[in-house]
């Protein structure tokens, strides 16, 4: 569960960063096509009104996209949190045999394979 919290954190922050990298460049794009006005979007014009509004969506999938990745992250960061808790609290018991972790490969497939009780 930690490895996918951490898989999709990543995923979510790659996601996010695209999204900011490309408005960005259309920012860039549209100061540099009218005289550089950093207010070029705070009342824009009629025919800058598209670029402005596309700007400002990608910049709110931005937000969306690093607010999934904290999400993510903190999840991640809890269930490893509980998984460490419960060994500490639990311990592992001498009666049970230890759990064993192997590499499997079979044919076209591989994968691992867990064996014991936790």
């Amino acid at each position: 569960m930690t490895a996918l919290g951490l898989t999709g954190g990543l995923v979510a922050s790659a996601l996010a960063a695209q999204y900011a990298e490309e408005a960005e460049r259309r920012a860039a794009r549209l100061l540099r096509n009218n005289g550089n006005s950093r207010s070029i979007c705070a009342s824009p014009s009629p025919e800058n009104a598209l670029a402005c509004a596309e700007i400002n969506d990608l910049y709110d999938a931005h937000e969306v996209g690093r607010d999934v990745a904290t999400g993510f992250f903190i999840g991640a960061g809890v269930v490893a949190a509980a998984t460490i808790g419960s060994f500490i609290i639990h311990g592992i018991e001498r009666r049970r045999p230890p759990v064993r972790v192997a590499p499997v490969i079979v044919g076209d497939r591989a994968g691992v394979s867990f064996r014991g009780v936790w």
